[in-house]
């Protein structure tokens, strides 16, 4: 850390140096059309700074100039990613007025991807469900309508709770494309507080998301919690 002399009953002017720290992607892989998070770091930079993005494919040509102001030491934005012929893509970034040059690291491209459909299915015969029971075994699977093989894919399963008027997220399922679908088997258990004595039900849905695509939601289905006693002599 820089350190600075003066007297008690002086004002004393200091300039702190600025510095250009990180300029990042969110994922190292992307599937073309997919919007990932784009983002530089500084320090010692005045918010309202002014920021230069210059979006370049592999060879180094620019694709795209993007502008924007730094604040509280960050610019973020979500950027759509756009085709080349390179393969990939990296951004340099400018604050001209503080003389700061830095580059991203490069990500690679991918073809596009679709969503076929996604299912919740039984785990014991394998047929469709649309309601089900804490603590039943069944599969989330979101298929797509072309490859993708071994690429990495998460689903987020979100329960909207009966009164409730949003969905809220509970669980990521890390997993990868395999026959063109990303399978998870999950347990069922939730970890709501249920009272003992009373039923409880949710209605649960889920979406995938695969290089930066996401599905849109599946169908719901209702996650029943049938009622629990304790007795007591």
């Amino acid at each position: 850390m820089p350190t600075f002399k003066g007297r008690t009953d002086e004002l004393t002017k200091i300039q702190l140096k600025s510095y250009l720290l990180s300029s990042s992607w969110g994922l190292s892989e992307v599937a073309i059309g997919a919007q990932i998070p784009l983002e530089v770091r500084t320090a010692y930079v005045a918010d309202g700074s002014d920021i230069i993005i210059l979006v370049k494919d592999l060879t180094g040509e620019v694709i795209e100039t993007l502008k924007g102001k730094i604040f509280a030491n960050y610019f973020r934005m979500l950027y759509r990613i756009k085709e080349n012929n390179s393969g990939g893509l990296f951004y340099t970034s400018e604050l001209k007025a503080h003389g700061l040059k830095g580059t991203s690291p490069s990500i690679t491209l991918h073809p596009p991807l679709r969503f076929a459909s996604l299912q919740w299915i039984s785990d014991e015969n394998g047929q469709p469900v649309t309601q089900f029971t804490a603590g039943t075994t069944c599969v989330l699977q979101a298929e797509l309508k072309e490859g993708a093989e071994r690429a990495k894919g998460l689903l987020h399963l979100y329960a909207q709770q009966k009164g409730s008027a949003e969905a809220e997220l509970i669980k990521i399922f890390r997993t990868e494309v395999a026959n063109s679908r990303l399978t998870v088997i999950w347990d069922g258990k939730l970890d709501f507080k249920e009272k003992k004595g009373s039923r409880y039900e949710s209605s649960l849905t889920f979406t995938a998301t695969i290089r930066g695509i996401e599905s849109a939601p599946s169908q719901p289905v209702t996650y029943i919690s049938l009622p629990r006693f304790s007795f007591s002599e």
